[in-house]
């Protein structure tokens, strides 16, 4: 797999202009994009609209980190072991 350095640019353009979900976004599109997903809009349409789903749901929660600081280190937590079980297939 190979990462598209023009995306990397592009993110980290829009982050530093205070787009950090986007640059995300741009950032994850650098990684996967292939000639299949480049040639299927549809899929890279759905693609993005988990990535804001998962964003959505962690800012949902966001003011209840403030009251429940464990919340944030279970949710990391959790991210940790999703990318240990990616690594691992």
């Amino acid at each position: 797999m190979s990462i598209n350095h023009e995306k990397i640019k592009e993110a980290r353009n829009l982050a530093q202009m205070g787009n950090f979900l986007e640059a995300g976004w741009v950032g994850f599109q650098a990684i996967i994009m292939n000639k299949e997903l480049d040639s299927n809009p549809e899929i890279l349409d759905e693609l993005r609209n988990a990535y804001y789903a998962g964003a959505l749901s962690i800012l949902s929660n966001v003011d209840n980190f403030q009251d429940e600081p464990d919340k944030l280190k279970t949710i990391q937590n959790e991210m940790e072991m999703f990318m240990l079980s990616k690594r691992r297939t």
